[in-house]
């Protein structure tokens, strides 16, 4: 019961793009709003996150954008500052 656990996976072969599942430690709290409101300004980021389990973005759905596309913005419970998220790009 004392283990903490942050478990993802995925794995698709594609023809197009890239995927990867990221975990962050910061050096102090970020919460995921804040998160998707910083990457929203950052030149270059898309961030589509719909709050559900279907709420993300495949590389399909981004074949030849030049943006990098966040998604599923959320608490990382195995770490005090930490956050996961879904990054896609072409």
């Amino acid at each position: 019961p004392k283990i903490k656990v942050s478990a993802s996976c995925c794995r698709v072969p594609v023809f197009i793009g890239h995927s990867e599942f990221v975990n962050v430690e910061f050096e102090r709290e970020v919460t995921p709003a804040q998160a998707k409101q910083a990457l929203s300004k950052a030149p270059g980021i898309m961030v589509i996150d719909l709050e559900s389990d279907l709420g993300y973005v495949t590389p399909a759905e981004i074949a030849g954008e030049d943006a990098v596309f966040i998604s599923r913005i959320r608490a990382d419970s195995t770490v005090d500052y930490g956050l996961n998220f879904w990054c896609v790009s072409d």
